[in-house]
């Protein structure tokens, strides 16, 4: 048995704490956070947008997420962008659905579909006309789309392709098959 065993050193910065009190967040190996009114214990001096609301089980097409700092100040935080726990100020977060954003219907091919997330992708709007979609180099789709956001109306849309989507918003997709 080792001398360290019994005296193991398990320290857990609870952020809001050092904050309120008005102290510098101290390096360590583990931070309590809280997302919400849900704490967790984060085993990293940084943590991205996206992971914050992977903890309370949401996604960044929905939702966004918001830094509190010290004095009521808030700070929308970016999924890839990186938080520093350690930073002065870091006090918790909270998340909230995008503002405007809700369920929309679009046309495909004559047929209402309801659609939740902000963007469409080429191969989303495919899969919705045909409710399958191929890689096949002979088979060819063609998409274009009315209605659109009052930045680009109308244009078409390319593999890879995405596009932010309006309700009443149409698109027409063609398969076309090369013999």
């Amino acid at each position: 048995m080792g001398s360290n065993e019994g005296n193991i050193d398990i320290e857990i910065i609870v952020i809001e704490e050092y904050v309120k009190e008005g102290k510098q967040v101290p390096k360590s190996k583990h931070y309590k956070i809280r997302v919400n009114d849900e704490t967790f214990v984060i085993q990293s001096e940084t943590i991205t947008g996206k992971e914050i609301l992977e903890l309370v089980k949401e996604t960044s097409e929905s939702y966004n997420v918001y830094q509190h700092i010290h004095h009521g100040q808030t700070k929308l935080i970016q999924p890839d962008e990186r938080v520093d726990l350690t930073e002065s100020g870091v006090e918790r977060f909270t998340t909230e659905k995008h503002e405007g954003h809700k369920e929309v219907i679009i046309i495909v091919n004559t047929r209402e579909k309801q659609w939740e997330k902000e963007n469409i992708s080429y191969e989303e709007v495919v899969l919705l006309a045909f409710s399958s979609y191929s890689d096949d180099e002979r088979i060819t789709y063609t998409v274009t789309y009315t209605r659109g956001d009052e930045s680009k109306p109308d244009g078409s849309l390319i593999k890879g392709q995405s596009i932010k989507v309006k309700n009443g918003m149409i698109f027409n997709v063609t398969e076309t098959n090369k013999s």
